[in-house]
């Protein structure tokens, strides 16, 4: 699927892939990633995190709710022991039209 024209096609996936994929721990948009996740993230990364926004580089996806303020409800897992919060399921969406 990710091998179309992303020119001519929109993307937009639901992902439930337990990667938290933040690009930093600031909210400075000079970050070059910024434009692919957005200041609305939680701060954690992870090793599949790395590896999605690698693919998210690739083919040109934003995570669609990390541009949005939910009032720290963007978080979808919390850890059971430790209570820390962590945002592991996504919406991906072409970034053609994120932009628009």
């Amino acid at each position: 699927m990710l091998n179309t024209n992303l020119k001519s096609h929109t993307i937009i996936m639901g992902l439930d892939i337990n990667a938290a994929i933040s690009n930093s721990t600031t909210d400075d948009d000079t970050d070059a990633d910024f434009t692919l996740i957005g200041p609305h993230r939680n701060k954690f990364r992870n090793e599949q995190g790395d590896m999605i926004q690698n693919i998210m580089q690739l083919h040109l996806l934003t995570s669609a709710t990390t541009f949005f303020d939910n009032k720290g409800k963007n978080d979808t897992w919390i850890h059971p022991a430790k209570r820390k919060r962590y945002q592991l399921d996504h919406i991906f969406i072409s970034s053609n039209i994120s932009n628009q």
